[in-house]
């Protein structure tokens, strides 16, 4: 058995100093690793008052992994505890020796043995959500992960918890994903709470302009110190959330990326994946103004008086057509990204109808798996007329049992939501997405 020291590496920062926190261990001491496995992180800092990342300066991680599989075993001082290992505070050094692996074969000299680098970076809702206790833990409007060196292609996710399972993975981090790509890429994921990011909201989140915010922005001031109950802090942080989701515009996004050669900004995502589950829940629409937010119905039944009573007031709640849906969806897929589009699960264990053809139109209206079937024809044609890909996630729980895998009607089991991923993943190579495959 050899002994090969795992060196932290150089990193070209660009003429930026990076700090690093102490390392944190994801896998014991010990522990037989897979060559790329990442077995431990820190987060890191860009020292300079112009350094890049913004809003995600709080927020930059780093997991490492062995070039080649073997046995773990810690490096010694690398962990110090306390918020030495989550604050930045400590310079990187190429040469630190941040852990050792045993293995079979030649010892030090390999191309093998350089450290495996993703990084990860968060963009809060606001400077004051900060949570250093894990790996991108925390209040994030949008988080990502990349792999390789800076400049990597943008994989996009924006729609409801299935999707964002899908790409982040049971441990949230991404490495599901990132293991299924094959070549440096980019994954995003942005929230759904309380703005779900349906295909209405993005479209108009696309044409908002400055001025466009600044009157949402006046408007909700005006309105909350126009009567009516008085807002409390946590009202105040709910707003807030809501006007951040309005104020950002997903597709638009360009990335500062960090890698061994240096710092690069990536453009606007290549690909986007989005959830047709996001044309379910309520849509309001403000009433002089025509912007529309999009919530869960679990999240406006829990409305404070105050949220409760602008809402009322302001907004216009009515449901979407399938027309001005698949509109929307058309002019997301312009330009030169690719959408992917997981469908509706439109079969329901509460659906006892034998006879739909005995029920009014108001009736049918009402009925959630008539809607979602509705969607999920809209969706189809789309793909033929569109170039929209469409990840059939009501085929594919259809095949494993509707009734294992979607039980409460809402959620999607590991098992389940693994086949979609697999299924995307699949479709992005078909593609010709950079970082999964190339187009022949």
């Amino acid at each position: 058995m050899s002994r090969t020291g795992l060196r932290l590496g150089a990193i070209d920062c660009g003429g930026f100093e990076l700090f690093r926190s102490g390392v944190r261990w994801l896998r014991p001491d010990g522990h037989d690793c897979r060559a790329g496995e990442a077995v431990a992180f820190c987060n890191i800092a860009l020292a300079g008052s112009d350094a890049p990342f913004g809003a995600e300066r709080f927020d930059l991680q780093v997991t490492l992994a062995p070039g080649r599989t073997g046995r773990l075993r810690h490096g010694t001082g690398v962990s110090r505890g306390g918020y030495l290992d989550r604050l930045a505070s400590l310079p990187w050094l190429a040469g630190d020796e941040w852990a050792f692996l045993e293995h079979a074969g030649p010892g030090v000299g390999s191309a093998e043995d350089e450290t495996i680098l993703t990084f990860y970076a968060g963009r809060r809702f606001t400077d004051v959500a900060e949570d250093h206790s894990g790996l991108l833990a925390g209040w994030h409007d949008r988080v990502r992960a990349w792999t390789g060196d800076a400049g990597s292609a943008t994989v996009l996710g924006a729609g409801t918890c299935e999707l964002e399972a899908i790409l982040r993975g049971e441990d949230g981090s991404f490495a599901a994903m990132l293991a299924g790509s094959t070549g440096p890429v980019q994954i995003a994921v942005c929230d759904d709470e309380p703005l779900v990011q349906s295909a209405g909201v993005l479209a108009q989140g696309l044409a908002r302009t400055p001025a466009d915010i600044a009157a949402i922005r006046g408007d909700i001031v005006r309105s909350f110190g126009a009567g009516g109950p008085a807002p409390t802090g946590r009202d105040w942080a709910f707003i807030g959330a809501l006007l951040n989701g309005l104020e950002q515009s997903p597709l638009n996004d360009c990335y500062d990326q960090l890698g061994r050669s240096g710092l690069r900004t990536a453009g606007p995502a290549v690909a986007v994946c989005l959830s047709l589950t996001t044309e379910m829940p309520p849509t309001a629409r403000h009433r002089t103004l025509g912007y529309i937010v999009t919530m869960h119905g679990y999240r406006l039944a829990a409305l404070s008086p105050a949220v409760r009573h602008w809402l009322q007031h302001d907004f216009e709640f009515f449901t979407r057509s399938v027309d001005d849906i698949a509109r929307d969806y058309a002019t997301l897929a312009a330009g030169s990204r690719q959408l992917f589009v997981v469908n509706c699960m439109s079969i329901s264990r509460m659906d006892t109808v034998q006879n739909y053809s005995l029920l009014d139109d108001r009736t049918l209206a009402m009925l959630s798996s008539v809607r979602a079937k509705e969607l999920n024809l809209m969706l189809h044609d789309l793909e033929r007329s569109s170039g929209i890909a469409v990840i059939d996630a009501d085929a594919i729980a259809a095949d494993l049992g509707l009734l294992a895998h979607f039980p409460d009607g809402f959620h999607a089991t590991g098992p389940l939501i693994a086949e979609m991923r697999a299924e995307l993943l699949h479709q992005l190579a078909a593609y010709g997405i950079p970082g999964f495959c190339t187009k022949r």
